[in-house]
């Protein structure tokens, strides 16, 4: 766990740091100077290109992780194949997507017509940005198989969110108009494929090669199976988290896509961690299949759950009790926040829990399993999601996709045990679970103070105190507390040398 611990470190910082940064442009300026239904739309382009993204790169970026490792061990830079075969296919699919959405055009309207006006009006960017947003997500994952996850993370969550504020600005003081902004906005994320580009080239590892390769004569067919099996697989794991934003859109409007976006937003804080260690850990993973080392599949099976466990619960926990704070800061049209953090919450904590649930059973010989139990599950998730969503709205939404996110991982633990037993939990993994509830409590219940920065700042301290105190004091966590006294130490360090200059 050494180089996973390292890594998601570093990932984490340039993660938060990004969250800050995104903060401030979706908690404070794109709610108080933009319209909700504005705001959701911005909501809406990440869905719908988190959504039609896999459709472009045609499952090249599952084929990429899974087959790079065997690539990299039986052929020279020069002779790899795989980048360039990863690239044309997703050249061809971003024919397909620009054709399908020009086509379609006047289907989206009928749906999204009367509820979100908005969105058909500036439609068009929907092109753009989509096409850039997978472009990215290309080069992410060229910069995953050569272990550069913070340098993909940092370019994953820092430019765009800069060009954001920057584009926010520009509005605010009449620089630009709205659809200037739009228009800008569809391109958001040029800059970082640019610098990703760059930073493949000037590394060397990632070449072209026009010749295909002897690996890729033997393995074509298992490729194909698998590419064809894990495209699914990706669209089914990416339809939970992007149609209820557009169900919402379409069957309630932008203006509860809008509250729905603060909500969600507050959740993907406690997926940070998880993101961090999802890049290097997926690369492991990969290679522990590879020389069957169960051992060491194992350990990162088992370690990344209870650290993801402690840091969601921790996340969680400094955010909750300040919801009544956030709320009287946006106004009471967003009061349906609370509810839809709660479950929400729930529900992520219990995903963080199992670790690395889906790559351990992904990246095996029994990858079939997950592609055909995540069929099941998109399947469902559609008519129940719209039953939620039209009976109880964004909060429907949130229960609808945390019920099947919690039962999605259940169904993931089961195979994982009985194929390879292999699970993610131990005795420390009910400790963190009481420890949270336990100091939890006292933060949310603490009375409110007429001041809601000083109030936010006192219930933030209860629980951080309290939870993070008991983690350390009871060594829940080895990778943990060996963070925490790596910091210390440094702090130390540096005072020490401070003093004696």
């Amino acid at each position: 766990m050494g180089i996973v611990r390292k890594q998601s470190l570093f990932s984490s910082i340039i993660i938060y740091i990004g969250f800050i940064i995104g903060a401030i442009n979706t908690m404070i300026l794109l709610p108080k100077f933009f319209t909700p239904q504005e705001l959701g739309l911005t909501r809406l382009y990440f869905d719908f290109a988190s959504l039609f993204a896999p459709f472009l790169t045609l499952g090249g970026l599952s084929t990429l992780m899974k087959f790079f490792p065997l690539y990299k061990s039986h052929l020279k830079p020069e002779e790899n194949d795989l980048p360039t075969l990863v690239l044309g296919v997703f050249a061809f699919g971003c024919i397909l997507f620009t054709a399908a959405c020009l086509i379609f055009k006047e289907f989206m309207a009928r749906k999204f017509g009367h509820n979100s006006a908005l969105f058909i009006k500036y439609y068009y960017y929907t092109i753009p940005f989509t096409l850039v947003f997978a472009a990215f997500a290309v080069m992410e994952g060229f910069c995953w198989v050569i272990h550069k996850t913070v340098v993909s993370n940092f370019l994953r969550e820092i430019p765009f969110r800069l060009a954001t504020t920057i584009l926010i600005v520009l509005f605010l003081f009449k620089k630009i108009s709205l659809d200037t902004f739009f228009a800008l906005y569809s391109i958001i994320y040029v800059p970082s494929v640019a610098i990703a580009l760059f930073i493949l080239i000037k590394d060397g590892t990632i070449k072209l090669c026009f010749k295909i390769s002897k690996v890729t004569r033997r393995l074509y067919k298992k490729i194909l199976i698998f590419t064809s099996f894990h495209l699914s697989g990706v669209l089914i794991g990416v339809l939970p988290k992007t149609l209820d934003g557009i169900m919402i859109a379409s069957i309630n409007g932008l203006t509860e896509v809008g509250v729905y976006t603060l909500a969600t937003n507050l959740i993907a804080l406690m997926e940070v961690p998880q993101r961090a260690m999802l890049g290097i850990s997926s690369a492991l993973i990969s290679e522990g299949w590879k020389d069957n080392n169960m051992g060491k599949l194992r350990d990162i099976y088992q370690k990344s759950a209870l650290t993801l466990l402690i840091l969601g619960i921790g996340i969680f926990g400094l955010l909750y009790p300040n919801m009544n704070n956030l709320i009287r800061f946006e106004g009471p049209s967003y009061e349906k926040m609370k509810v839809i953090v709660l479950i929400s919450g729930i529900a992520k904590i219990l995903d963080m829990g199992m670790g690395m649930n889906q790559q351990i059973l992904g990246f095996s010989k029994h990858w079939k399993i997950d592609f055909f139990t995540s069929s099941i599950f998109v399947i469902l998730s559609i008519p129940i999601n719209y039953i939620f969503i039209k009976h109880w709205g964004n909060i429907g939404a949130a229960l609808g996709a945390g019920l099947l996110l919690t039962a999605f991982n259940f169904v993931r633990f089961i195979y994982n045990w009985r194929l390879f037993r292999l699970q993610p939990f131990s005795k420390k993994t009910l400790v963190a679970l009481l420890l949270g509830i336990i100091c939890i409590l006292p933060a949310y219940y603490f009375p409110f103070l007429d001041n809601i920065y000083v109030d936010t700042l006192v219930r933030s301290s209860i629980f951080l105190l309290l939870f993070g105190g008991s983690i350390l004091y009871f060594n829940v966590s080895a990778d943990i507390t060996d963070m925490y006294r790596m910091f210390v130490s440094k702090i130390m360090n540096r005072l020490i040398k401070n003093r004696e200059f």
